[in-house]
């Protein structure tokens, strides 16, 4: 009996240790859910209704285990006018991915790993063109996420909700646009005019990758010239019945070209030829790449220092040319004024929108020799704020007119005309407003 009551005590005391032991610890050691207990993960893709390059006619998402043997954990694939994904998935860390818009010959019903994902080329020479009625095929890669037990995900050590972490796609495409516009300044040009023959991007890869990757093509097999862009109607600019310059824009999409050899770049050609004599022609180049952050497009073309990094035309971007055709005097680039922008492309977000707001105008001072007036100047806005850019004379004192333009009037990005009607005594002043910034353009005779 006495030995039995020792046995019951040790182990009484045994259990109060461990209990004891157990307490101290917890606070700082917390004990995670087991990786085998599953949560339920609802993604829903909500941008099916909007305009064509935010729409989502097809989705996919596939998710692997981070650790271990990063076995596929799931694959699924969804289409129509409302997608919604609700998915049983471990606790733990995980890869997921997202693709929207893919094709058939993609094949990637049998993707076994992440890296064979990562690494899959899309070949674009069976799909060289996206257009109104073909959505933009996107793409979203979330590694090393973890999924705790209440299905919200964690990141970078940070708690952030699922429409936090897994709210965008990127767009495997570029988007290219051009604004162009000409005043005629010479008696040729005016009595000649030149038209715009054709607008395209030469140089163009034939494949990349759904993850961003160098591409290795060689010149004369893996690259193509590429459509015309879709053009707009240059609208012809008239002092009554003689035309004396032009305006308009053209747009298109172009694949992912992360650059290798800095002598294989793509760029935009622009073909000029004379109203009345087609075969006469004059091409301009404008070369992309996300160099024109902070080069000229003439460093871009001519200079031995640019790089591989210069010339990349990245995904899911932006790259705006505002041109400003001074004469078709056969001089090449140096018969424009560019300015160029790139942005990131409005982001196609899952549950909310991400705008990149910029204002700029392509020139800030106009001074205007005696001997060509009355005189049309041309200036280009470009603006992204929701409330688009206004203008007006600061001072007006008659020799300034905006011909196709009421004061005040809200407008979006494109070319202002103003008339210089007399000579200027002392500088005048455009002033344009968008959202909360404010620019004033300087205006004077000599």
């Amino acid at each position: 009996m006495k030995n039995l009551l020792q046995q019951i005590y040790r182990g009484l005391l045994l259990l109060f240790s461990c209990a004891s032991i157990v307490s101290c610890t917890s606070e700082e050691i917390p004990i995670k859910e087991s990786n085998d207990k599953e949560v339920l993960l609802e993604l829903p893709m909500t941008r099916s209704g909007d305009e064509n390059e935010n729409r989502i006619a097809n989705a996919r998402l596939i998710i692997f285990k981070t650790s271990g043997n990063n076995r596929l954990v799931l694959n699924r694939y969804k289409s129509g006018s409302d997608i919604t994904f609700s998915e049983l998935v471990p606790v733990g860390n995980l890869d997921i991915f997202i693709v929207t818009n893919e094709k058939a010959a993609w094949a990637l019903d049998n993707i076994s790993s992440a890296y064979e994902l990562k690494q899959k080329v899309i070949d674009y020479s069976a799909y060289p063109a996206v257009d109104s009625q073909t959505p933009i095929p996107m793409f979203a890669a979330y590694q090393n996420v973890y999924v705790n037990p209440s299905g919200d995900i964690y990141k970078d050590g940070n708690s952030l909700f699922i429409d936090n972490v897994m709210g965008r796609v990127s767009r495997l495409y570029s988007k290219v646009t051009i604004h162009m516009a000409c005043v005629f300044e010479n008696a040729i040009d005016i009595a000649n005019p030149f038209e715009v023959k054709s607008v395209s991007i030469k140089h163009l890869p034939k494949k990349s990758y759904l993850s961003p990757a160098p591409y290795t093509g060689t010149e004369t097999t893996d690259f193509f010239n590429g459509a015309n862009a879709p053009q707009s109607d240059y609208t012809p600019i008239l002092n009554g019945a003689v035309q004396t310059g032009f305006s308009g824009s053209s747009s298109f999409y172009i694949p992912e070209y992360v650059v290798n050899d800095i002598n294989l770049y793509s760029y935009v050609s622009i073909v000029f030829c004379r109203k009345n004599n087609p075969a006469i022609e004059q091409e301009y180049k404008l070369v992309l790449g996300d160099g024109l952050k902070e080069h000229s497009n003439a460093y871009m073309l001519h200079s031995p220092d640019r790089t591989a990094a210069d010339l990349t035309i990245n995904r899911n971007t932006e790259y705006i040319f505002n041109v400003i055709v001074k004469g078709f005097g056969g001089y090449g680039e140096e018969d424009m004024d560019i300015n160029a922008h790139v942005l990131t492309w409005k982001g196609v977000d899952i549950y909310k929108d991400y705008t990149q707001y910029t204002f700029t105008v392509s020139q800030n001072t106009f001074r205007i020799p005696a001997t060509q007036l009355p005189h049309t100047a041309l200036l280009y806005i470009y603006t992204n704020f929701p409330n688009g850019w206004d203008a007006r004379f600061e001072n007006p004192s008659g020799h300034l007119q905006f011909p196709n333009y009421t004061p005040g009037f809200s407008m979006f990005s494109g070319f202002l005309l103003f008339n210089v009607t007399g000579a200027i005594a002392s500088p005048e002043t455009i002033i344009i407003n968008s959202g909360n910034i404010t620019k004033k353009i300087t205006v004077s005779t000599y």
